[in-house]
């Protein structure tokens, strides 16, 4: 039987799958329809390359951003203007780039925009193309010939041997720029684009305030420490160890886990920028790890939420959460409870593995006292959907099942 609460690998995940084709498709037909608006065929028929295989490999969280803030809303109220579906178009490749060239293909001559510093990102790839300052905004045509790539302005003809930039190890030569980052299979502790940047120095601090908090900006940590790579590397194999499964979720799922500085927030996910994790950088084991698990279970939730709506109450309906000093909406209680139910998972396998740490058993028994207000809660409030109201009574009954196990008057001690 399907669980919803249970973690759950890509493959053979119907509801991964009907999110992903949902995005592939969209993202199809407004590339077709950019470079109709565009009048000209500035990159040819790129989209047609997008195999759902491909797509797997190249659906990034800053991608998902980029159509979110980017390509879908240029469609608002009509087609674009000729200018911004260009624009778009030469926006588009990068994030393709990498995949179709690590497969062999020997792609025609593309047009891309590099960036105010004169760079071109690949995300999730720690390579990127540096041309400068004085190539700010410039548009690059990229032509790929055997085992060269070549880069072509109005001011340079030069070419950059392509093995050197799919060298994830190294990959730094005249044109060629390496971050240091860290990464686990699919999974890559680093996010540093100049999209990330907007969203860090805007979006998230515009986010904070709206739940009433100041936020400054965001400072990212781009390149990660030796040490700092040791201690991620920690703190995944301890999810591996204890729960083989929820590691299987995160590397199949997740593609990004973006390491900030400061301690505005602890962690967040945010709907456009599915796949990926924010994550303040702390050196406590086992803070990361619940932070890392509570939010895989955010995105695991928002996946399914675009799949159903769940509940059918308003925004505007605030009610009280365990975990919030102002009232919540009751998306955001459901979420909280999704994703602390795994948290208690995460604890019980802990206790159940021979980690009886006094510290592992207090915190279970906040997180089950917290459940079950959050049960109450939406008891009395929650307007639930068919799929919505089966959720919601597995996630009972794991809280019963473990409330049986743990009672809380006993737990504490």
């Amino acid at each position: 039987m399907f669980k919803y609460l249970a973690p759950s690998e890509m493959k053979n995940d119907f509801v991964y799958d009907f999110v992903s084709k949902k995005r592939l498709e969209s993202l199809k037909q407004h590339l077709i329809a950019c470079r109709q608006a565009a009048k000209e065929d500035g990159n040819g028929d790129l989209e047609g390359l997008l195999t759902e295989e491909l797509w797997r490999e190249a659906n990034h969280p800053v991608l998902i951003y980029w159509m979110s803030t980017r390509l879908l809303p240029a469609f608002q109220g009509g087609p674009p203007s000729v200018e911004e579906a260009r624009t778009l178009l030469e926006q588009f490749p990068r994030f393709f780039l990498i995949p179709l060239w690590s497969r062999g293909f020997a792609l025609p001559r593309l047009r891309v925009r590099l960036d105010e510093g004169g760079r071109l990102y690949f995300p999730g790839h720690p390579v990127h193309l540096a041309l400068g300052k004085e190539y700010a905004h410039v548009t690059v045509e990229v032509e790929t010939a055997g085992q060269t790539v070549r880069l072509r302005t109005n001011r340079l003809d030069d070419a950059v041997p392509l093995p050197e930039l799919l060298d994830t190890a190294y990959g730094e030569s005249k044109w060629l720029r390496r971050l240091d980052v860290w990464s686990e299979r699919t999974v890559v502790f680093g996010g540093a684009d100049p999209l990330m940047d907007e969203f860090l120095g805007g979006g998230l601090p515009r986010l904070i305030q709206e739940y009433g908090k100041q936020a400054a900006p965001f400072e990212l940590i781009s390149s990660l420490s030796l040490g700092q790579q040791w201690y991620y590397a920690k703190a995944m194999s301890l999810i591996k160890q204890y729960w083989p499964k929820m590691y299987g979720e995160a590397v199949g799922h997740i593609r990004m886990i973006a390491l900030l500085k400061g301690d505005s927030i602890g962690a967040l996910t945010h709907s456009c920028f599915q796949g990926g994790i924010f994550l303040t950088h702390r050196d406590d084991l086992m803070w990361t790890a619940e932070n890392l698990i509570h939010e895989f279970g955010h995105s695991r939730l928002d996946q399914l939420f675009e799949l159903d709506d769940l509940i059918g109450n308003g925004e505007e309906e605030r009610y009280r959460s365990p975990w919030r000093d102002d009232p919540r909406p009751v998306k955001g209680i459901v979420h909280g409870l999704f994703v602390f139910a795994r948290i208690a998972l995460w604890y019980e396998l802990l206790l159940a593995s021979g980690e009886k740490h006094g510290e592992v058993r207090r915190r279970l028994t906040v997180v089950l006292r917290q459940t079950g207000e959050a049960i109450d809660v939406l008891r009395s409030h929650a307007v639930w959907t068919p799929i919505g109201q089966g959720l919601f009574d597995e996630l009972i009954g794991e809280y019963e099942r473990l409330a049986a196990i743990f009672p809380l008057e006993r737990a504490v001690g």
